[in-house]
């Protein structure tokens, strides 16, 4: 078991003493501060590195990693991706081959990062990214000195290949990565782009059933390694997309036969699964072992309750609805469910403003909207694509467990609480407007569980104007 620093240990104690405490806000008591308004580009992500640092990693969707310090952009990138030069392995300490980087499209480019839980000691974090031909990729890079604010030249060869997808269209990448409670990686894939999901990916589970030939949906024979190393399957890794999957990053897998769709050709991977996915030792043509939920759109911004450890999720809708889903820790955290796109959306049959699914199938939903082009909206919000977002866990007493997300359509910042078994509907009161400055494209915690968000290029604090006294933040006093 790892062991927290003392002050997050505290702030964890803090939190729980008042995670009670579901109160919705009142209108306008909401402070966004702004902490960094120029010199970033095209952010889509921030991050904290758990190592008592109390560093922000803030995402370039152009493949820039910038780093945040005591409120302060730092001026040179901790690492810079770039196309033609951003080389991994297929294993480690194998041959480096050109991975590639593609952030031309619109959902397409640096898209994730995530420190491992011992990054302090190991120096692991994990990249998600667009690489050769536009496919998904997932890469460990060891940093030498973790303490470091700028990657050190030679730490690039350690760069390995853990996944890499299939992608035959340019949107619904997905493209988070964290760490769970558990210690495990998450990673959350859309359904492969396009509109609809007309190649079925979403719901299959058995690659063998996956629509994969002729009209929009071809096979693809440039799924190679371009290096010359172990290629992957081009098929088989479609049966992921749609799919949140759960990955031992910590183990591997030997070659030969196994329930793996995101192995190499040899069957090998660089990571293991953990024994509890729930389709763990399944045959391959069955369902694929790594993956934990199905049923997805396009999740691309997710995240765990510090405190329950509840699993939240924005699911980007098509051209009706957005929605928001939540699974219980005590219930598994969403494992082995069915998030039932492309059958519904929001609470509602794909495509529809009345029909609604039955209770079973949008149980997890806690908020839908409409979004521009749909329908008339039982809340006061709309947008274009939902942004998932965190449940607060800060040092604001007042904010404890309030959920904030927003709209990649919108500068506003919505919230929701837990109350009487349910969840607040989103309306004007609960909408704190203009608030992000800009698109809201992503939110994220400091090592306190302080809320901030990305708004257009302006990084902002949701809470206190000025980090708040953490309790015993120097020991037990």
């Amino acid at each position: 078991m790892l062991m927290l620093p003392c002050r997050r240990a505290i702030t964890a104690l803090f939190a729980l003493a008042v995670s009670s405490v579901h109160a919705q806000p009142a209108p306008g008591s909401i402070t966004v501060t702004p902490i960094v308004t120029t010199g970033l580009s095209g952010p889509v992500g921030v991050m904290n590195a758990g190592d008592g640092s109390d560093r922000l990693f803030v995402i370039q969707q152009g493949g820039a990693v910038r780093v945040v310090r005591n409120d302060a952009l730092l001026a040179t990138p901790y690492l810079t991706l770039t196309n033609g030069a951003t080389q991994c392995a297929e294993t480690p300490g194998g041959t480096l081959f050109n991975t590639g980087l593609v952030s031309g499209g619109f959902e397409q480019g640096l898209l994730g990062l995530a420190f491992h839980p011992a990054f302090e000691t190991n120096g692991q974090f994990f990249l998600s990214f667009s690489g050769a031909n536009g496919d998904t990729i997932v890469a460990r890079v060891t940093a030498s000195d973790p303490a470091a604010d700028v990657l050190a030249a030679g730490d690039g060869t350690s760069c390995v290949v853990v996944l890499r997808v299939d992608q035959d269209f340019s949107n619904h990448n997905g493209g988070n990565i964290a760490f769970g409670p558990d210690g495990y990686l998450y990673f959350g894939l859309g359904d492969g782009g396009s509109g609809n999901d007309p190649c079925n990916r979403a719901q299959t589970l058995n690659p063998a059933n996956l629509i994969n030939t002729g009209g929009s949906c071809p096979s693809d024979p440039l799924f190679t390694d371009p290096g010359g190393g172990q290629p992957q399957r081009s098929a088989i890794t479609r049966a992921l997309l749609g799919k949140m999957l759960r990955l031992d990053v910590d183990g591997s897998t030997p070659a030969g036969s196994n329930g793996l769709c995101g192995a190499r050709l040899d069957g090998g991977a660089n990571y293991a699964i953990p024994a509890d996915n729930p389709f763990a030792g399944a045959d391959a043509q069955s369902a694929c072992d790594e993956v934990w939920s199905y049923g997805w759109r396009n999740p691309w911004r997710w995240s765990f309750d510090r405190v329950t450890r509840d699993f939240i999720v924005g699911d980007v809708g098509q051209d009706q609805w957005e929605e928001v889903d939540f699974f219980a820790s005590a219930d598994g955290r969403g494992r082995g469910a069915n998030a039932d796109w492309n059958i519904c959306e929001g609470r509602h049959l794909r495509n529809s403003c009345s029909i609604l699914c039955s209770a079973a199938q949008t149980s997890e939903v806690i908020v839908a909207y409409h979004n521009t082009s749909g329908c008339p909206s039982p809340t006061a919000i709309t947008g274009s694509a939902v942004t998932g977002g965190y449940r607060y866990r800060g040092n604001s007493p007042e904010l404890q467990g309030v959920y904030f997300f927003g709209d990649s359509g919108r500068p506003d910042i919505y919230y929701t609480v837990q109350a009487g078994g349910g969840w607040t509907t989103p309306n004007a009161g609960s909408t704190i407007a203009s608030g992000a400055g800009g698109a809201v494209v992503a939110f994220g915690e400091d090592e306190d569980s302080n809320v901030y968000v990305i708004g257009g290029s302006r990084l902002s604090r949701i809470g206190p104007s000025g980090p708040a006294e953490v309790l015993f933040a120097d020991g037990l006093e």
